[in-house]
């Protein structure tokens, strides 16, 4: 999962859990509903399976708006802006509005398109929730909305992965299947632009002229937009020996990947929240972070920061975590994805109770 998909799958599984008395419909792909193992009282309505596009505002709405629904929550920003109903709905993050693939008149088009959905959206909601506090201003400073409409309800950090154990072969496995028998720095995330992996790869560079044979595991699913560039980033650095990019991990894959990392580095330009960074430290792996956006929030003073729009601040952060050995350390991590549900399901009956 991403960020927004944890959040979704906690929010579907742990919401109903708290609330048996009522009844919750949720929306599935066709392609998704075999997948879930849902609480009792939540009943399954197929929709489609295109988002982002014309027929998600007319189609997704009319399926919606057949169940009568007393209250509906949407997840993220792309709301049925045709709905007539109350609803609530989760923002994440401003990256659709504020960051583009390619600096073309399709793009700028995309982008307003987004900007207007939101915009929509925050007008249209009965209560917003941001994932943070950073989102909560973000949103103020660039929206016309009212700071007391918009309610902070955080990610969380699902606390049963910290009890997840692993045999010694079970660890050279996964370490064997990528290639990692050495040291190595983790990445965990997307590749969009906004991440700046190009800029982490050339810190990663100044960084081997120190430490030959360390390694740099980039896991997260491969994506066609953006791989031809980071290869030709490998390619020009002359990193191929050093950097693996795994595509997809499954969960167990990923925690393994986290514990026995020499540090996790976290080089994004702008987070909402920022999860996998909160999952590194919850996994003991130190963390050498952005400075940028919500990560100072999230994070704390349990993260070493750096400026992610200079190569060297970065790459002096990540020597400075590699002179010393790495720490056994418990870090506080103040999310849980338990408080999460109970925070959404008091919106949901605040707003119910408006009428």
């Amino acid at each position: 999962y991403t960020g927004i998909g944890r959040n979704l799958h906690h929010l579907v599984q742990d919401v109903p859990i708290l609330d048996p008395e009522n009844e919750y419909i949720i929306f599935v792909r066709p392609q998704d509903k075999a997948k879930l193992d849902l609480p009792a009282n939540c009943q399954m309505v197929e929709t489609i399976s295109s988002i982002y596009n014309f027929k998600e505002q007319t189609r997704h709405c009319l399926i919606m708006q057949s169940q009568k629904l007393d209250l509906l929550h949407v997840p993220h920003f792309n709301v049925p802006v045709f709905y007539r109903g109350r609803l609530v709905v989760t923002i994440h993050d401003l990256i659709q509005t504020k960051f583009v693939s390619q600096e073309n008149w399709q793009s700028a088009l995309k982008k307003y398109g987004y900007y207007l959905v939101m915009f929509l959206a925050l007008t249209k909601a009965k209560c917003i929730m941001a994932v943070s506090q950073y989102t909560k201003q973000d949103l103020i400073n660039n929206f016309p909305v009212k700071a007391d409409k918009i309610q902070v309800v955080h990610n969380g950090f699902d606390r049963k992965w910290q009890d997840t154990t692993f045999s010694k072969d079970q660890v050279s496995k996964v370490r064997r299947k990528f290639g990692i028998e050495q040291d190595y720095l983790l990445y965990v995330g997307l590749s969009s632009l906004h991440k700046n992996l190009l800029r982490l790869l050339e810190a990663f560079a100044l960084v081997c002229k120190d430490s030959p044979r360390l390694k740099l595991v980039l896991a997260g699913k491969k994506d066609a937009r953006y791989l031809p560039g980071l290869e030709a980033k490998i390619a020009e650095l002359d990193l191929h020996e050093q950097v693996v990019m795994t595509d997809f991990v499954s969960d167990d894959e990923l925690v393994i990947l986290y514990k026995t990392a020499r540090a996790f580095v976290f080089p994004s330009l702008y987070e909402g929240f920022g999860l996998p960074p909160l999952e590194a430290l919850a996994f003991g792996c130190p963390v050498v972070s952005s400075g940028a956006t919500s990560l100072p929030e999230v994070l704390g003073d349990q993260a070493r920061y750096f400026d992610p729009q200079d190569v060297n601040d970065m790459a002096s952060a990540i020597k400075a975590e590699l002179a010393n050995p790495r720490p056994d350390k418990v870090y506080e991590i103040p999310f849980g994805w338990e408080q999460m549900a109970k925070d959404t399901l008091s919106i949901y009956r605040q707003v119910l109770k408006q009428g």
